[in-house]
């Protein structure tokens, strides 16, 4: 935290984690750290996964519920990964995507279902 304050006080842009959407994919920019800036592109049920735990944090059992086209063992292996690449975070397994929608003005962002 005191990183970020220092780059704040020294007018450098904050440290951001931001995913743009197109069409079937993500692309999720990570500039936290400024010296090591990261991309990640995400395709079709991948991304699909990812914006499932951008609202609230989800059990895997949720996502299943919603019908992804990946299986329970595919879920389980694709977010431990996304906790590893530091895009998402896990507690009490449950699962939350750390990225921001790139301009937030964007209220449709996401243009998933979610669960009635």
């Amino acid at each position: 935290v005191w990183s970020w304050k220092l780059y704040w006080k020294n007018g450098t842009p904050p440290p951001t984690l931001t995913v743009l959407k197109g069409g079937d994919h993500l692309q999720i920019d990570d500039l936290r750290i400024p010296e090591k800036p990261e991309n990640y592109y995400l395709e079709g049920p991948l991304a699909q996964l990812y914006l499932y735990c951008m609202n609230e944090p989800c059990t895997i059992q949720t996502i299943m519920e919603r019908g992804l086209e990946m299986r329970e063992h595919e879920v389980r292996v694709a977010l431990y990964r996304f906790c590893e690449m530091g895009i998402t975070t896990v507690e009490s397994k449950r699962f939350l995507s750390l990225g921001v929608p790139h301009g937030l003005h964007n209220i449709d962002f996401l243009g998933c279902d979610r669960p009635s």
